[in-house]
């Protein structure tokens, strides 16, 4: 199609407007929605990363077990967390998270409490002085990662055995 332009000598010529693009139309042989790859790929397992990536918070039950694997550390230790992680973590990746994370950090403590009351009692006492600041510390951790897991986050204890997975 040519339209007449006017040029500034008085003369019009004709000026190419370009023609619109046009789709490409699929062939009928070809369905649009088929998949393209060639590879067949089995579908990966969730696992807690893959649920972080996309911005997952956890629901209100599911944070109330968190906080509560977390808070039952300081009344039984390792055994909370694992009843926990095994009845209620097949339910919920995230609960199971923090209860293995929760009783890998009461496995940490138990191992650093063992030889200080071990060489409490070969001193008479003297090991004191360092299992005040360790029990204040274990319990410090345990009450921030519980309010971190009332908030919904996932709270990573600054020192723990990866022992339970």
């Amino acid at each position: 199609m040519s339209v007449m332009t006017p040029v500034l000598d008085g003369t019009a010529r004709p000026v190419r407007r370009p023609r619109p693009t046009r789709r490409p139309v699929a062939s009928p042989r070809v369905p649009e929605r088929v998949a393209t790859a060639t590879v067949a790929t089995a579908p990966r397992p969730a696992t807690v990363e893959r649920i972080a990536y996309r911005k997952y918070t956890p629901a209100p039950g599911e944070r109330a077990w968190m906080v509560l694997a977390h808070l039952s550390g300081v009344v039984s230790s390792v055994a909370g967390p694992l009843v926990i992680s095994r009845v209620i973590g097949e339910r919920s990746l995230y609960v199971r998270e923090q209860a293995l994370a929760a009783a890998n950090f009461q496995l940490a403590f138990l191992a650093a409490l063992a030889p200080t009351l071990l060489l409490g009692v070969l001193t008479f006492g003297l090991a004191a002085l360092f299992l005040v600041p360790l029990v204040l510390a274990w319990l410090l951790t345990t009450v921030l990662a519980a309010f971190s897991a009332a908030g919904g986050e996932r709270y990573r204890y600054p020192v723990g055995l990866a022992l339970l997975r």
